[in-house]
């Protein structure tokens, strides 16, 4: 391979991110703009804006935990990749 790859990259939303990593990879780009596919276009692709909350309290152990998501399907990350890959036509 004679191309300028890193495995590090950082980003909002680990899924996106890792799939932007895999992708460039494997040399897959968006034939429409010739340039990697980037975090914020695989989250559009995925379907874009989600919703998901959690608040947590256990008394016993004193301890509280809060949780806050925002991609489409944020509850399910293998629906959300499959959704992705289907998009752009990959298994």
């Amino acid at each position: 391979m004679n191309r300028e790859f890193s495995w590090h990259r950082t980003g909002l939303d680990p899924d996106c991110t890792a799939l932007a990593i895999q992708l460039e990879g494997c040399g897959i780009t968006l034939p429409e703009v010739g340039e990697k596919v980037s975090e914020e276009m695989l989250f559009g692709i995925g379907g874009g804006i989600g919703c998901g909350v959690f608040q947590f309290v256990y008394e016993k152990n004193d301890f509280s935990s809060f949780y806050l998501a925002g991609r489409c399907h944020w509850d399910d990350s293998l629906a959300w990749y499959r959704g992705v890959l289907e998009r752009l036509g990959l298994e």
